[in-house]
Formats: structure tokens, sequence, C-alpha cells
């Protein structure tokens, strides 16, 4: 169960997303498209998001988002520009989702405190992949199984207000893999 939430004026509906305080290990994840596979004049595509696991019980939503959290996207295509935090947010429920399966760990939930880039329409695979990695190296898992797909990834450990402490400890270590794969 989670320590504390800020109080709500109301219970949280499924749609709705906690606010949660504390402090715990997190990682941030920066993913970018690699200059070679874009124009010279084309922008650089990149996503960086910072999260950690929590606590969470069944009815509560997989993404809470904790009170320091910073959105800011640049949208890079028209489709994009319409794109709300929820467009974006179903690429994090989507890697995260996929790395505690992979994990074969219960799924818990991720507070995140930070989601920016620059990403076009066609770039939701960039939060994915940062989700996806994000959770199997705080789960303590090899993230190597995760294929980039020809994106660059750097993992940093971090602390993040807002989320309880999870009754393991986390060492993080980042190495550089081969291929188009990623290690951590």
């Amino acid at each position: 169960m989670l320590s504390s939430a800020l109080a709500a004026v109301s219970p949280p509906t499924p749609r709705d997303h906690l606010l949660i305080e504390a402090s715990v290990d997190a990682l941030t994840v920066t993913v970018r498209r690699p200059t070679g596979t874009t124009s010279r004049t084309a922008p650089i595509h990149w996503a960086r998001i910072t999260l950690c696991l929590r606590e969470r019980a069944a009815k509560e939503v997989f993404v809470a988002y904790d009170g320091s959290f910073t959105f800011d996207i640049e949208a890079l295509d028209d489709r994009a520009a319409g794109y709300r935090l929820s467009n974006w947010e179903s690429g994090l429920i989507s890697g995260a989702g996929y790395a505690f399966a992979k994990a074969q760990t219960p799924c818990q939930g991720i507070l995140v405190s930070e989601l920016r880039g620059a990403l076009g329409s066609q770039d939701m695979e960039a939060l994915v992949l940062a989700a996806s990695v994000a959770v199997l190296q705080l789960l303590g898992r090899d993230s190597s199984i995760i294929s980039t797909n020809g994106w660059t990834l750097e993992s940093t450990p971090t602390q993040q207000a807002g989320a309880t402490p999870l009754p393991t400890s986390l060492t993080l270590t980042s190495k550089t893999a081969p291929d188009s794969r990623v290690a951590g």
C-alpha cells in the first residue's frame, strides 16, 4: 500500500492520475534517433522519461504522475501536434506493461516525473522503448532483450520524489551493448 497520497477533493476514478509523495530511486532514460536516419535539415527526434516503480492496489491507475511532473513534447508533424498527454502516455503503458510481462513479475505501477522530447506521430516507439528499458532495469533485469530499432539509448539512475520505496534495493549499471540491443 502506498505510504502517502495527496488528498483529492473527490476519490480518484480509473481515468484520474494519482499524485503521490515520497522518495525513491528512479531512472531517466533518453532515446535519440541517430542523425544519419533523418535528413540534415530534419529535426532530431528524441524523448526523455524519468520514472520509478510504485506499489499499487488493484483498482489504482497504472501510470501516476508526481507533483513535479514535467510534460514537454515538441510535435514534429501535424498529427503529433494534435496529441495530448494521454496519447503519449499510451507509449509508456505499452512499454512498461511489456517489461513487466517479460520479467514475469506482478505488474506494479509506474510513477512518472518527466516526459519530454521532440517526436513525430510515428515516434511512439521511442516512448515504448524508454519505458521498457526503464522498468526492466529498475526490476534488476537484463534490458538487452529490447530491440532499439535504430534508436540510441542512455539511462541514468536518479532520485525521484513521488513513490513508496519498493522492498528491494536497486543497483543499476550502464554498459554499451553491441548492435541494436540495449544492456543495463
